[in-house]
């Protein structure tokens, strides 16, 4: 029975990853541009930029990108009940596991971020307008520093020179 199972999951997963990617609620998608695009692996690298868990992949091709998490980031990504992601774009066929460093990254989106708000613990308040769970959220600079603004996960507009990525940007309380 087992095996009967096996199979058509087997041809179901062969079929989704030709596709460009499997649908998770878990995703976000859109335009990318910038450095090196003809295609590319794509990274989410959790917590602050340089020390942070890789959780998430997708690709960028022609253009276009999108991104995907199996699941919630794993806990030591969370800083107050909240995981701040960024994005990372590495050559194409990098493999991205849990716990290796990215090597060879060739540009990180500083203007977005994916933001997992956990709704079993309270958020900081700079987090306060998102949602439990996965969002997208885009720099916005106001009289008080930079700040992260809800944005629609579909249809983002990456753009990878910020090398720096987000260490510089993570909000405070």
């Amino acid at each position: 029975m087992t095996r009967l199972l096996a199979a058509p999951l087997l041809l179901a997963l062969a079929a989704c990853l030709a596709l460009g990617g499997c649908q998770s609620e878990l995703r976000a998608t859109g335009s990318a541009e910038g450095v090196g695009l003809e295609r590319g692996t794509l990274a989410v690298r959790w917590a602050e930029a340089g020390r942070g868990l890789v959780h998430g992949e997708g690709r960028v091709e022609s253009g276009a990108f999108w991104v995907a998490l199996p699941d919630r980031p794993p806990p030591a990504a969370f800083e107050g009940g909240v995981a701040l992601g960024e994005l990372v774009l590495l050559p194409e066929g990098a493999t991205v596991r849990l716990g290796t460093p990215l090597e060879g990254e060739r540009g990180v989106d500083g203007e977005h971020a994916l933001v997992y708000r956990d709704p079993e613990l309270e958020a900081p308040s700079w987090a306060e307008a998102f949602p439990p769970g996965l969002s997208c959220a885009r720099r916005e600079v106001s009289t008080d520093g930079a700040a992260w603004a809800l944005t629609p996960c579909e249809g983002l507009a990456l753009r990878f020179a910020d090398r720096a990525g987000l260490a510089s940007r993570l909000p405070r309380d």
